[in-house]
């Protein structure tokens, strides 16, 4: 599977994870420049209303993958 895939999949399946509670979240993926302008891809988890979600990156996953 390549990188491309897996990100999608990761998107997908994610909510099969989540309690129930949390099945109306929005699941996107986004590019996140971090220092030395190094670029992460981001997962990130947005509940309506809240004013903080969790963003994960998913390479370190994907490597383990």
């Amino acid at each position: 599977m390549d990188y491309n895939h897996f990100i999608e999949q990761i998107q997908k399946l994610i909510l099969m994870y989540l309690p129930e509670q949390y099945q109306d979240v929005e699941i996107s993926v986004h590019n996140v420049t971090k220092n030395n302008n190094t670029e992460l891809t981001a997962l990130l988890i947005h509940r309506q209303g809240e004013a903080v979600s969790p963003q994960i990156y998913l390479e370190p996953f994907f490597s383990q993958y």
